[in-house]
C-alpha cells in the first residue's frame, strides 16, 4: 500500500547551488508534486533561478555561512524556522557542510534523512584549502550520520562501502535507486553538431570530465578503431572539463568534443539521438548518467568496476568491458549496427527499476517510520 500515512509537508534541502545535486533536489520536488504531497524546496541564496518552473512557488532561498555547524547562530535560526513550519520530515539531498549542519540541528525534533553520494570522495588534485574543507565536511557529516534517522544511499555499491566504513549505522540505512534527473526542456541540437551529416546512433560520453572518468582511454580506443577506414562511428564527448587533460575535436578520429556547460535541452537531444552511452570510468560510487541512458532506451558500455557493472544486465541493457581491446570491440559492434532509435525493453526496465514516484513513496515511508 503506497498511500501516504502522513500528509504534512516534506522539506527537501540542498547545500549546493549548481549541477547534478541541485537537479536531484528539483527532481524530488517535481516527484512530490506529482504524487500530491505538499513540500518546500530549500536552496542556497541565488539559486532559485536555476530551479524548475513547476516547483518555483515552493522554493525557499536560505543563507548560511560557508562553514556552518549545528550550534552556529544562523544555522540555529534556520532550524527554528523549519521546525515552526511543522513538516512531516526533512530530506537533505547531499552531505555537504551546510546540509550536515542543518540535519544535526534538526534531527532531535524532526524525522530526517540525509543522502550520501560518495562515501569516500572521488580522487582529486589536493590543495590545502580542499583538504581543510574536506576535513570539516567529513567531521560534520559523521556527526549528521550519528544524529540522523535515515542514511540514504544511492546504490547497492554505496551501501556496501558505507556499511564497511560505518558498521554502527547499518540499521539506519535505506537504498534509494538513483533515477535519471532530467529537467523539463525542449530538445535542442548543440550548434557545434550542425555541420555534421548523419550523426544519429553516435557513441556518447556525457558528464563532467574528470580524471577518474577515463575519457583518456575512450579517446585512445576511438583513435585506434579509426585506423580502419570502415570504422565511422562518431564519438561525442559532452561536458565541462575539470581535469587538466586536453581533448579536441578530430575529423580523422570521428570525434567531437563539446567541453563546456551543456544545457538541459542539449542533454536531452544528445540522449535521444545517440546509439550507445559509454562510461569508461576508473572508479565510481554509482552513476547519474547511466539511468539517463536507460530512461531514453539507450544501451551502455561500462568498465568492470563496482558502482557500474552491477547496474548492467549483459546483452539486455548493455555491456561491461575489462580492457581497451574489449572496449574497442564493443564500439565496433555499434559501428556495424548503428541506430539512434529507442530500445523499448531498456526504457521499460528503467521504469520498473528507477521510477521516481514509486521510489520516493518507499523512501518517505522509511523516513516516517523512524522511532515508531
Amino acid at each position: 500500500d503506497l498511500s501516504m500515512p502522513d500528509s504534512k509537508k516534506v522539506i527537501i534541502f540542498t547545500a549546493l547551488n549548481h549541477g547534478g545535486i541541485l537537479q536531484l533536489a528539483n527532481q524530488m520536488a517535481i516527484t512530490l508534486k506529482s504524487i500530491g504531497r505538499e513540500f518546500s524546496l530549500y536552496v542556497p541564496v541565488g539559486s532559485k533561478n536555476k530551479c524548475v518552473d513547476e516547483v518555483l512557488d515552493s522554493v525557499v532561498e536560505y543563507n548560511l555561512p560557508k562553514f556552518s555547524f549545528s550550534a552556529e547562530k544562523r544555522t540555529r535560526e534556520l532550524a527554528a524556522e523549519i521546525i515552526k513550519s511543522d513538516p512531516s520530515c526533512f530530506i537533505a539531498v547531499d552531505d555537504a557542510i551546510k546540509a550536515s549542519a542543518i540535519v544535526s540541528a534538526l534531527s532531535k525534533r524532526i524525522k530526517c534523512g540525509i543522502v550520501i553520494h560518495d562515501v569516500n570522495p572521488h580522487p582529486q588534485k589536493k590543495t590545502l584549502y580542499k583538504e581543510i574543507s574536506e576535513f570539516i565536511r567529513k567531521t560534520l557529516a559523521k556527526q549528521a550520520y550519528r544524529r540522523v534517522g535515515r542514511v540514504i544511499l544511492l546504490s547497492e555499491n554505496s551501501y556496501r562501502i558505507f556499511c564497511k566504513c560505518y558498521p554502527q549505522y547499518v540499521r539506519k540505512t535505506v537504498i534509494f535507486p538513483l533515477g535519471a534527473h532530467v529537467m523539463p526542456a525542449s530538445p535542442i541540437m548543440p550548434e557545434e553538431l550542425n555541420k555534421y551529416k548523419d550523426l544519429d546512433g553516435f557513441a556518447l560520453f556525457f558528464g563532467r570530465i574528470d580524471e577518474y572518468k577515463g575519457v583518456d582511454r575512450l579517446v585512445r580506443v576511438q583513435a585506434e578503431n579509426c585506423l580502419d577506414k570502415k570504422y565511422t562511428l562518431p564519438l561525442v564527448i559532452a561536458g565541462k572539463k575539470l581535469s587538466g587533460e586536453h581533448f579536441e575535436t578530430s575529423d580523422k578520429d570521428h570525434t567531437v568534443c563539446l567541453t563546456r556547460f551543456i544545457s538541459d535541452g542539449e542533454m536531452i537531444w544528445l540522449f535521444q539521438h545517440c546509439g550507445v552511452v559509454v562510461l569508461p570510468y576508473y572508479e565510481a560510487s554509482q552513476s547519474g548518467v547511466l539511468p539517463i541512458a536507460y530512461k531514453y532506451g539507450k544501451p551502455v558500455i561500462v568498465s568492470n568496476i563496482n558502482g557500474l557493472q552491477e547496474l548492467v544486465i549483459e546483452d539486455r541493457t548493455g555491456s561491461v568491458f575489462k580492457d581497451d581491446a574489449e572496449l574497442g570491440r564493443l564500439l565496433r559492434t555499434y559501428n556495424i549496427n548503428r541506430s539512434g532509435k529507442e530500445n523499448q525493453e531498456i526504457s521499460e526496465y528503467y521504469n520498473e527499476t528507477y521510477g521516481w514516484n514509486k521510489n520516493v513513496l518507499i523512501l518517505l515511508e522509511r523516513i516516517l517510520e523512524i522511532n515508531e
